[in-house]
């Protein structure tokens, strides 16, 4: 199961999601918005996973925080973020986001 489902939060995307883009075109639509919303790109987004995720930057999410109302992003390590650490282990860091 994706991270949404099991810690029952919604969530912006995350790589599982786009299996569900074989089923449904109208969510490929959407996910494809929410890709881009990250920065990847037409010309960018076959590059592996760990690359595509290294482009992320502290704005990104800001950003994006702001359009869908998010309030918190996991990353995982060693990424770092300069947003306020809420919690961390061994693999991932969850940072808050700021308000407006």
């Amino acid at each position: 199961m994706g991270f949404g489902f099991t810690a029952k939060r919604g969530i912006v995307g995350e790589w599982y999601d786009g299996t569900w883009t074989l089923v449904d075109p109208e969510f490929a639509v959407l996910l494809w918005e929410r890709i881009q919303d990250f920065g990847i790109t037409e010309e960018n987004y076959k590059k592996p996973k760990e690359e595509s995720y290294n482009l992320y930057r502290e704005e990104n999410f800001v950003r994006i925080g702001r359009k869908y109302s998010v309030t918190y992003v996991i990353t995982e390590k060693p990424k770092e973020l300069n947003l306020r650490n809420v919690y961390e282990n061994s693999k991932f860091i969850l940072y808050s986001l700021p308000k407006g």
